[in-house]
Formats: structure tokens, C-alpha cells, sequence
């Protein structure tokens, strides 16, 4: 099930200090792995789940900040899309 930002940054929000997550796809050779698989925060590998899915653990702070920087970044597309379509 993926998860929107808003209920990514709630559940940072509400951690203690990391937050448990399951990737799709299994895990690589390496002990980190990114929130997206090519970007967004590294988190600690832990394990595989039996669906195959990699188990990581984030860190709340590196979650926030990710979170924080895409909010942006959406909102400064959005205010683009409405200058282009009153142009």
C-alpha cells in the first residue's frame, strides 16, 4: 500500500525517532536503501519480508526534511501549472 506525504509526514510526526517501513522490491547489496530506490532519505536495511518487500528503518528527522523539500517542490509546481494556464 503506498503511502500519500501527508500520511508519511504524520507518522514522522509521531515517531519517536525512526520510523519502520516496507519498500517494495527486495533488497539490494547494500546495508542502506533509498525511500524511493533512486532518491529520498537512506534508511538501514533490516530485512525481507515474506511478500518480498524490503523492511527499512528512516530516520524521523531525514523523513521531515525529505517531506518538508517535496511539499515544496509540489507547491512551486503547482503555482507554475496556474501562471502557464492564465497565460
Amino acid at each position: 500500500m503506498k503511502m500519500t506525504l501527508d500520511e508519511l509526514r504524520t507518522l514522522a510526526e509521531q515517531a519517536d525517532g525512526c520510523v519502520v517501513l516496507v519498500i517494495p522490491g527486495p533488497p539490494g547489496k547494500c546495508e542502506k536503501i533509498r525511500l524511493c530506490r533512486t532518491h529520498g532519505p537512506r534508511g538501514d536495511i533490516l530485512c525481507e519480508n515474506s511478500r518480498g518487500g524490503t523492511v527499512a528503518r528512516f530516520g524521523k528527522r531525514d523523513l521531515l526534511a525529505w517531506c518538508a523539500k517535496q511539499s515544496e517542490a509540489q507547491a512551486a509546481a503547482e503555482a507554475a501549472r496556474k501562471k502557464d494556464s492564465h497565460d
